[in-house]
């Protein structure tokens, strides 16, 4: 469970209307807002956005308020490693990868990918969610695990890790 989008300004200046952001979250319970890292740039697929990088999906969002402004917050669901063969050898690293720096404390930041071009369709949010990606430096910086709170840090730990102790 991490932030995946805010009403806070982006790094290029711009940002989301609480109404965008609950437009978000209408789109991910409507299910296939895809996982995937660095915007489709991994080596993953054979094309950027390739459905061989997809690496899950988002779940169970919703606007959250924190400080001065709001959260989209939701569940990354991901496939387990332990569960891929060894056919599909760089795709089972790059989710190990995530998961052990998810066990030692890495933050991990997300960034939305969104398109306000929808033709004559009625959208929530008035813009497609197209993909939420898993990304080294986000353009919203809230949208990180980073956090002093024991209790949100454990839940995106407990995700990934069995056994996890907030204590130690």
């Amino acid at each position: 469970r991490m932030p995946v989008s805010s009403t806070a300004e982006a790094r290029d200046g711009d940002a989301f209307t609480r109404d965008r952001l609950r437009g978000f979250a209408d789109q991910i319970a409507a299910g296939d807002v895809g996982v995937f890292l660095d915007h489709g740039r991994s080596p993953l697929g054979d094309a950027r956005y390739s459905a061989l990088g997809k690496v899950g999906y988002w779940d169970s969002a919703e606007v959250v308020d924190r400080d001065a402004g709001a959260d989209l917050v939701a569940d990354a669901v991901l496939m387990d490693p332990a569960e891929l063969g060894a056919d599909v050898g760089a795709l089972r690293e790059a989710l190990a990868t995530l998961k052990a720096q998810a066990q030692v404390g890495v933050p991990l930041a997300s960034s939305v990918g969104w398109s306000e071009d929808t033709g004559e369709r009625e959208v929530p949010g008035d813009a497609d969610l197209l993909e939420i990606s898993i990304v080294g430096i986000p353009s919203d910086p809230r949208t990180t695990t980073a956090s002093t709170d024991e209790a949100q840090l454990a839940r995106a730990v407990d995700a990934a890790a069995e056994g996890f102790d907030v204590e130690t």
